[in-house]
């Protein structure tokens, strides 16, 4: 979702966490902040879903898949 426009030479910082895992999808959840005054400048969401093209169906996530979500996208930067 547009909240406000960015203009060329501002600092931009992208944000990405996971949101939520469930059986056979997990939601990330992105904002886009302005630097200098905090401002949120976007924000989205995308849900993904492991599938199976072969079989055409959706795959249930592992535990080794969902600790690694987990650790990636809660664990700070650089």
């Amino acid at each position: 979702d547009y909240k406000a426009a960015a203009t060329y030479g501002d600092t931009l910082d992208v944000r990405v966490r996971l949101a939520s895992i469930g059986r056979t999808s997990f939601t990330y959840d992105y904002e886009i902040v302005d630097v200098k005054t905090s401002r949120q400048m976007a924000a989205a969401r995308t849900v993904l879903v492991l599938y199976d093209y072969a079989a055409g169906t959706p795959v249930a996530i592992d535990d080794s898949r969902r600790e690694m979500l987990s650790r990636v996208f809660t664990e700070p930067g650089p």
